[in-house]
């Protein structure tokens, strides 16, 4: 989502630093993700809302504490009766809002009615397709915008605020420069697990995770590792509860099944070795 950590602890600036590569140091097939998947200018920043479909999960744990740390507004949304009371109470991972999963359009009607005069133009789904096509519906897509026919209207445009002059009931948040030319800031949506089928209506990015850019890229991966390293040290990262065990080495493939059948969730499961 283009994230600057550098105001936290002195992180990395990740969006800089895959834009200032080589780009044949990546691989070739997230190439495009990294090097033109979002523009500085629509980088996720202090006081954008993000929404989490899936806030259960241990990648939604850890987005959530450093989403938190950069003044970044959560949503969470998780199955209530299973994970409200925890996500509310504990303090590393409180959101801004709780959302029930139980009926997805609700959620989706919640969402919209939270997050703001613009909208929510972030996205983060840990589930699969169908959660983040919900995810998707929830969003923020800017309006169709018509060019001015007047001089009066040019003044017009350029002297109202954008959340007063589109159509969308969710417009772009108040705070960012309006772009006429192009209807608006894009909102984005990353898949951890899988993506909505079919086309993103027009002003929606999806993203997949480009996990090889931390394992083979090191002026990413080092940077990340040292950064959560001093993050957990000072105690601004702190790491999910661990909810079930299993015995030894031999025990893991059982356990990632049942993690896979969604029996263990809201944390950590552990190999115990003797």
């Amino acid at each position: 989502m283009g994230l600057d950590f550098s105001v936290i602890e002195s992180g990395p600036d990740l969006l800089n630093i895959v834009r200032n590569l080589d780009s044949s140091s990546l691989p070739t097939d997230i190439q495009q993700e990294c090097l033109h998947g979002i523009t500085l200018k629509e980088r996720v920043g202090a006081g954008d809302y993000l929404v989490i479909w899936g806030a259960s999960s241990v990648c939604a744990n850890i987005t959530t504490q450093i989403a938190r740390l950069a003044g970044i507004k959560i949503i969470s949304v998780v199955d209530a009766a299973k994970h409200g009371s925890r996500l509310s109470s504990t303090k590393a991972i409180v959101p801004d809002l709780v959302v029930d999963s139980y009926d997805p359009q609700r959620a989706i009607q919640v969402i919209k009615a939270n997050a703001g005069k613009g909208g929510a133009r972030f996205g983060f789904d840990t589930m699969g397709k169908d959660t983040a096509r919900h995810l998707l519906d929830a969003l923020a897509t800017p309006a169709p915008q018509s060019s001015p026919s007047s001089l009066a209207e040019v003044e017009s445009t350029n002297g109202t605020k954008a959340s007063e002059r589109r159509d969308s009931k969710l417009p772009t948040p108040p705070s960012t420069p309006f772009d006429a030319s192009s209807g608006g800031q894009k909102s984005h949506l990353v898949g951890l697990t899988g993506l909505p089928k079919g086309d993103a209506p027009k002003g929606v990015v999806l993203h997949s995770v480009p996990i090889k850019l931390y394992h083979e890229v090191p002026q990413v991966g080092e940077a990340l590792s040292a950064w959560c390293e001093r993050l957990l040290a000072k105690g601004l990262l702190v790491p999910p509860d661990v909810v079930d065990t299993v015995d030894g080495l031999e025990g893991i493939n059982a356990g990632l099944d049942r993690m896979r059948r969604r029996e263990v969730s809201g944390g950590r499961l552990v190999a115990v070795l003797k």
